[in-house]
């Protein structure tokens, strides 16, 4: 499984990440979250604006669940990701 998917975020790397689903530009990103959501394979720049990968479009629509935590490890995660991801199943 992708660590994108399974690392805890900072608050702020969760406000930047919810802000790059919005299409906004870099500036309004710290440069630190910015470097970091771009190595978690999160969110990729194109014309200094911030764009959600795959990835962090699943990770942004299992926070629009306003789901409570959910253990990585579950199946109920696997499930809430397969969903989110449009897929059947994940292995």
């Amino acid at each position: 499984m992708e660590p994108g998917l399974l690392v805890e975020l900072s608050s702020t790397e969760e406000v930047a990440l919810r802000r790059a689903a919005r299409g906004l530009a870099e500036s309004s990103v710290t440069a630190a979250n910015l470097e970091r959501l771009k190595l978690l394979s999160l969110i990729e720049s194109k014309d200094r604006i911030i764009l959600l990968t795959e990835l962090g479009r699943a990770r942004v629509a299992a926070f629009s669940r306003h789901q409570p935590y959910i253990d990585p490890n579950s199946g109920e995660f696997t499930a809430a990701l397969a969903k989110a991801l449009g897929v059947k199943n994940i292995e």
